[in-house]
């Protein structure tokens, strides 16, 4: 059920990103923005999750976020540092929307 549910965030980020490249407007920045804070949110809130597969918080965090961990049967650093690369790119998307909002002209 979880795969489902990045599939679906994979279709809504490339629709994002077709929408801002197709019509660059202070609307379309404004949503990418808003949805990579949304997106953000999910996977900070995503730790909740923990007890469910039988695990602490602060375990399933360390599952989720640390690049450096080993989990087996995963490789280390997944999906630790695949998570975190998409938070950082998360955070750019949000600033490439803050400095395109000031730089376009039109709404």
């Amino acid at each position: 059920m979880h795969a489902y549910g990045l599939i679906v965030f994979l279709i809504v980020d490339f629709s994002f990103c077709t929408f801002v490249l197709a019509r660059p407007s202070k609307t379309a920045f404004a949503l990418a923005g808003a949805w990579c804070v949304l997106r953000i949110i999910i996977q900070i809130g995503d730790i909740s999750l923990g007890p469910s597969f039988g695990l602490t918080y602060a375990q399933f965090a360390d599952y989720l976020f640390n690049p450096a961990a080993t989990n087996p049967p995963n490789a280390t650093g997944i999906p630790g540092a695949l998570i975190d690369i998409i938070l950082i790119l998360e955070i750019v998307v949000i600033w490439t929307a803050l400095k395109g909002r000031s730089s376009i002209t039109k709404t």
